[in-house]
């Protein structure tokens, strides 16, 4: 069975409770955008699109992958006074469509970036620019 097709299974198992929860991550410890790719030449490439949910607890982080899957990595503080704090990154375009679609209802703060970005892989899934 494909990535794809087990994260929408996944998706479309979650019950309320878990898509309300998943939202509010994203709402309050999570960053959703679009970048620019740049090549090595300097010319713009293309489109990146990052859903990030950062948190210093690794148990927070790990129920948050298991509901939209993705890779935990750990980011490096330079004062090293803090505690250690965990990032979940998803990159993979079609998964973020599907998370999104699912939680939009649910968000709150990011609501409307997250309709920007919906519309955008919507419309262009190659992430190349238009001219």
């Amino acid at each position: 069975m494909s990535a794809n097709v087990e994260n929408r299974t996944l998706m479309e198992n979650l019950n309320e409770t878990e898509k309300a929860w998943l939202a509010c991550a994203l709402d309050g410890e999570g960053n959703l955008h679009l970048s620019h790719r740049k090549k090595k030449n300097g010319t713009w490439d293309g489109w990146t699109v990052h859903l990030i949910v950062s948190n210093t607890n690794m148990d927070f982080l790990k129920y948050a992958q298991r509901l939209i899957s993705g890779k935990i990595r750990r980011i490096h503080r330079k004062d090293g006074k803090r505690k250690p704090i965990y990032e979940l990154r998803n990159i993979r375009k079609n998964e973020i469509l599907e998370i999104l679609l699912t939680i939009q209802p649910y968000l709150i703060i990011k609501n409307k970036k997250a309709q920007e970005v919906i519309s955008f892989l919507k419309s262009n899934n190659d992430g190349r620019l238009r001219k």
